[in-house]
Parts: structure tokens; C-alpha cells; sequence
């Protein structure tokens, strides 16, 4: 490994790949600003080298095709190859998506710039936060946004507001309205509902791989919180933004890289890769 230590385990070493790989790709993209790359040029050097990476996973899995033990029979081997073929074709999804993903110049930039106001701010944070563009958001925007996830997230999961922690969801819908710009604000709660309806049979899909009773029970824990919905939609409009503002707040990384993983890899259609 280089010069970083990360965890023997590896379910925790993934984690920390992940987090690695978020902020290198912000820091990446403030070199190219600098440099005086465009959005569009940058992203398309960062979704190459992100598409190569997969590609690069994918040809291990390949290699694998050949490695089942003959002693175990041929029906073994037919379940090796097949298993062998569905995480290829899986992986060249992932590479497919990471390609054609765009956008995270634009959302690196802007909270490279969001973070510069900040820090050229002497007051406490929670000042700046309300006054810097982009700060706190407004109680009634907070109310009105929190109340959509509800909704939307009562009418898919088939819960109750008696089974949700609502002030932290509360806490957590100011912080990702963090990143909604001001002058969209105004019109957001109308484009979130929007958002989840359109997203609906995903947001189904999410609920039932990862809510209670689901294959993957207890692995996303923003999963029991109608904020969660909203998380989902930042996540596909500013994700690099989002990831910077949820670490500044003081919020555990490792929560949202993994709905973000689970929401972007595992809840898409393969057409929608």
C-alpha cells in the first residue's frame, strides 16, 4: 500500500477507499479549475479515469472465469462461469454509468467555492452558514421540505412518523439544503416533489433492498429517516457538494457514501446505466 494506512478489514478498507476517493476527486478537480479546464473538459478526464478503474476491476473478474476447481463438478462450474458473467456484465454497467456521468466539475467547483467563503468569514460557523450564499436555509424552507420527504416517504415505506426520528431528519434537510443555491430555493420544495415522483419505483426499490426485512437490512442507516429521500435527490443533482457539506457539519462519511452507492449502483435500471 503507499504512504496512507488503511484497515485490514476489508469492508471498513472499502469505506475508506471511498472516502479517499471523494476528496482526491475534489482536490482533482481544483487543480484542473486552476489549470483553467473547463467543467465539461474536466469531467471528462475524471469520468475516464473512473470508467478505466472499473474496467480495470472488470478484467480481474474475467481472469476468474477459468478458476473453478474441476474436483467440484460440472454444476459447479456452470455456477462459477454464470456468477463470473453477471458481476462482468455488472461491472460494465458500473464502467457505463461512470463514464457518462457528468456534473462533478460543476459540483466540485462549487463547493470549493462555498468552502472558501467560509473560511474567509471570521464569524462562527453558524453565522456564516446564514449569511454566506448558499448558507442556512430558512425554518419555513426546512418545514416545507421535511414535509415532502414525509409524505413521499410514508407513502413508500408504509410507515408512520411515530417510527421516525424527525428532529434529526429536521437537522439533516438543513444541512443538504446547504446546497441548494439561493436563487433556486424558491421553487425547490415543487422540483423535489417532482423528483420523487418521477423516482418513485426506485425509491421502492431502495426501501425494499434496504429497509427492515430486506436483503441488505442494516446496512444504510439514513435508510429509516424521510430525509433520506431528499439525500437522494442532492446526491443526483450535487454530489460532490453534498459529500464536502456533510463532512464540514461533522456528519459520519461512511452513512451517506453508502446510500450514495446504494442509490446510484443498486437501485438503477441497467438501461439507466
Amino acid at each position: 500500500m503507499g504512504a496512507r494506512q488503511f484497515s485490514s478489514d476489508p469492508l471498513h478498507r472499502v469505506s475508506e477507499y471511498e472516502t479517499a476517493g471523494v476528496n482526491a476527486q475534489v482536490q482533482v478537480h481544483a487543480v484542473l479549475a486552476a489549470a483553467g479546464f473547463s467543467t465539461e473538459a474536466a469531467d471528462e478526464l475524471v469520468c475516464a479515469v473512473e470508467a478505466g478503474a472499473v474496467a480495470g476491476a472488470q478484467r480481474h473478474v474475467v481472469e476468474r472465469d477459468g478458476s473453478a476447481l474441476p474436483e467440484r463438478g460440472e454444476a459447479y462450474g456452470k455456477g462459477w462461469r454464470d456468477g463470473v458473467a453477471a458481476v462482468f456484465s455488472d461491472l460494465a454497467g458500473v464502467a457505463d454509468f461512470r463514464y457518462q456521468r457528468r456534473g462533478g466539475a460543476a459540483s466540485a467547483r462549487r463547493f470549493l467555492a462555498h468552502q472558501a467563503r467560509q473560511e474567509a468569514s471570521a464569524q462562527p460557523t453558524p453565522a456564516r452558514r446564514r449569511t454566506v450564499e448558499g448558507g442556512e436555509a430558512s425554518p419555513e424552507l426546512v418545514g416545507q421540505v421535511l414535509a415532502i420527504c414525509e409524505q413521499h416517504y410514508a407513502a413508500v415505506t408504509a410507515t408512520t412518523s411515530e417510527t421516525w426520528d424527525t428532529e434529526f431528519s429536521r437537522e439533516l434537510v438543513g444541512v443538504a439544503l446547504l446546497t441548494v443555491r439561493v436563487a433556486e430555493r424558491e421553487n425547490y420544495p415543487q422540483a423535489l416533489s417532482e423528483y420523487l415522483r418521477e423516482k418513485r419505483k426506485r425509491l421502492e426499490q431502495l426501501w425494499l433492498r434496504y429497509g427492515p426485512g430486506g436483503m441488505f437490512a442494516g446496512e444504510l442507516v439514513l435508510i429509516d429517516l424521510p430525509v433520506c429521500f431528499l439525500l437522494c435527490e442532492r446526491i443526483d443533482s450535487d454530489p460532490m457538494w453534498l459529500g464536502g457539506v456533510w463532512g464540514q457539519e461533522g456528519h459520519e462519511e461512511t452513512a451517506l457514501e453508502r446510500l450514495s452507492d446504494a442509490w446510484l449502483y443498486d437501485t438503477r435500471e441497467r438501461d439507466e446505466r
